[in-house]
């Protein structure tokens, strides 16, 4: 069946119906990938796999000290992150095969998964590479550390606080629980949005690292502190603020 879509067929067919603004850079550059993965017999899930093996492969070579090209991977790795999602629409929207056929809830598990394997591999990796081309001082690994802990932990509360706000959770429930902050339009809104799904997210991680990296690499450990201080301080924010709307 798959060999009978073409390009057209799949580009019409995959595009989400809708999509935050700061993501419509990425799905076009997707799209070509995510038809060849198709073509090539990836299920939706497959990619999703697919995506945390090259996170750990990310990891291994910033670890080996290969630091631009591990950054590299990792950005690969998110935007294989959207090519299971296209598939995975094709599945069900075109090819008319149920939701569990076409990824299911499995498919939602290995989402959660990715994003939390690669925010730990990323900065345990990045403090792995600056312990030991940094002076091996100990703040190099335990500032990821508390990065990476407190970012899950404020993913698992918004997740909690809106099963607990909703008496269950379905999976639309699941997708919006990161925008448990942001109920209403307002001005203050729009800037907590900003700063922590688009700052505080990793296309920023990728991206960001890899600028520094390519132009300014002497400040790159400087910025590596800056960042995991700002992601510390925004999801301490975050949790700060579910807490305070959680409904009586």
């Amino acid at each position: 069946m798959s060999e009978k879509i073409t390009y057209a067929v799949f580009l019409r067919e995959a595009r989400k119906p809708s999509a935050t603004p700061f993501t419509y850079i990425y799905y076009p550059i997707t799209y070509p990938l995510s038809y060849l993965l198709f073509k090539l017999g990836f299920s939706a899930n497959g990619i999703s796999l697919l995506s945390i093996i090259v996170s750990f492969l990310g990891a291994i070579t910033i670890i080996y000290g290969y630091f631009i090209s591990g950054v590299t991977l990792f950005l690969i790795s998110y935007l294989l992150d959207f090519c299971d999602g296209n598939v995975a629409r094709i599945h069900y929207k075109y090819l008319k095969l149920s939701r569990s056929e076409a990824s299911g809830k499995r498919g939602y598990m290995y989402e959660s998964l990715y994003a939390n394997i690669s925010y730990f591999l990323f900065f345990f990796s990045l403090g792995y590479y600056f312990y030991f081309t940094e002076g091996e001082k100990l703040i190099y690994f335990i500032l990821p550390v508390f990065t990476v802990g407190i970012k899950i932990i404020s993913r698992y509360m918004a997740l909690y606080v809106s099963m607990l706000n909703n008496k269950g959770v379905s999976q639309k429930a699941v997708e919006k629980s990161a925008d448990i902050l942001f109920a209403s339009r307002s001005f203050f809104n729009h800037i907590k949005f900003f700063l922590k799904r688009i700052i505080d997210n990793a296309r920023m991680y990728y991206i960001s690292f890899l600028l520094v990296a390519l132009l300014f690499p002497s400040l790159l450990l400087y910025f590596f502190i800056a960042y995991c201080l700002l992601v510390l301080v925004l999801n301490a924010l975050k949790i700060i603020l579910i807490m305070l709307r959680v409904k009586a």
